[in-house]
Parts: C-alpha cells; sequence; structure tokens
C-alpha cells in the first residue's frame, strides 16, 4: 500500500468511498457531500460504507459504541465489517449482503469489494485491488497493488503484485500484469484500426 502524505479525514474518506460506489464525481463542498450522504443512506451499500465509517470513528473512544453501530449496520446490510479492520478511502462495496472483513485486515484505497467475500485476520490488500464475488482470502496472506481476485477464488498465500488475475480454489495467478496491459492497449489499437 502507498502512503503518500497524511491519511484522509474521516468525513473525506467517506465522501470518497461513497462517491466511487455511486459511480459519481466527488463533491466539492460540503453541501453536496451532503446530499451524496443522503442519497447513500437510502441504500444497503451506502449503509454499509457509513456504518463501517462510523463504528471505526467510534472504535477509539468507545469500544461498546462501536460495536453496536457495527451490530445496526451489520443487521440491516448484511455486512460484518469489524470497527478494528483498516479500510482505505475509496472503497467501493456493490453489493454488501455477506461481506465479512476481520479486525486485523488491512485494505488499501481504491479497492473493489463485491458479494459473500471473507477477507481473513492479518491480512493485507495493497492499492487498486478487485476482489470478485465469494472470494475468500485466508489470514496471514498478502496482496499486492492492483491483483484482481477472481470470483469463488480461494487464495491461501501471498501473491506479489506481478499477477492481475487470480482464481481457482486454491488462487492461482492466471495473467502476468506486463501481459495483461499490452494485450488491453493492443485490443484498443485494433478496434481503432
Amino acid at each position: 500500500m502507498t502512503a503518500a502524505g497524511p491519511p484522509p479525514s474521516s468525513w473525506d474518506a467517506l465522501s470518497l468511498d461513497l462517491a466511487r460506489t455511486f459511480d459519481r464525481p466527488l463533491p466539492a463542498g460540503v453541501a453536496g457531500r451532503l446530499v451524496l450522504l443522503a442519497q447513500a443512506l437510502t441504500t444497503v451499500k451506502g449503509i454499509a460504507i457509513v456504518g463501517y465509517r462510523a463504528s471505526h470513528r467510534l472504535a477509539r473512544r468507545s469500544g461498546l459504541a462501536a460495536g453496536l453501530v457495527k451490530q445496526v449496520t451489520q443487521a440491516i446490510s448484511g455486512a460484518d465489517i469489524a470497527p478494528a479492520a483498516r479500510i482505505g478511502p475509496g472503497v467501493r462495496i456493490y453489493h454488501p449482503s455477506g461481506i465479512v472483513i476481520s479486525d486485523e485486515a488491512t485494505i488499501g484505497s481504491h479497492c473493489t469489494i463485491q458479494s459473500c467475500i471473507t477477507i481473513g485476520r492479518r491480512t493485507v490488500i495493497g492499492d487498486q485491488v478487485e476482489i470478485g464475488p465469494g472470494a475468500r482470502v485466508l489470514p496471514d496472506v498478502t496482496i499486492d497493488d492492483g491483483c484482481h481476485l477472481a470470483a469463488n477464488a480461494v487464495l491461501v498465500r501471498s501473491i506479489p503484485g506481478a499477477w492481475t488475475v487470480l482464481a481457482g480454489v486454491p488462487a492461482k495467478p492466471l495473467r502476468p500484469r506486463e501481459r495483461s496491459e499490452a494485450g488491453r492497449g493492443r485490443a484498443r489499437r485494433d478496434a481503432q484500426a
């Protein structure tokens, strides 16, 4: 995970999470961010994100209050995200049902998390990682920046950043990053010709 400068405030992280989740530009003013927050609270994915950010913030002061917010959020959204989990700004959650993120997990910025995933303890996930629906990341695993974990994959060991697609049970690298990026560029050139 990259750490450039001080971490964003909870409000900034929440605003970026909601903007990415709802595919909208980040509102510049407070009024625009409040409108985004109000709209988000009408959906389960918005409730899951707001509930996590609120419980994470409360955990610094009161474990009881953080636990209460987490339980209410889980009852409404179906997402079991521990208040102690560290999730970078810009997380995108498509369907929160069945998401389980443990208390010692660390997730980088601008990650995408889909439904029914499990992220185990002491797991470190880099920036811009996409985790497909039903994927399982077992404890003590590290995923470097930019990796993509396919649907229903079970990751049992750490994967270096040279791979973009991990699939299977147990998950194995399928495509090196250099080849996939070159392939995308070639496909664009062919489509333009």
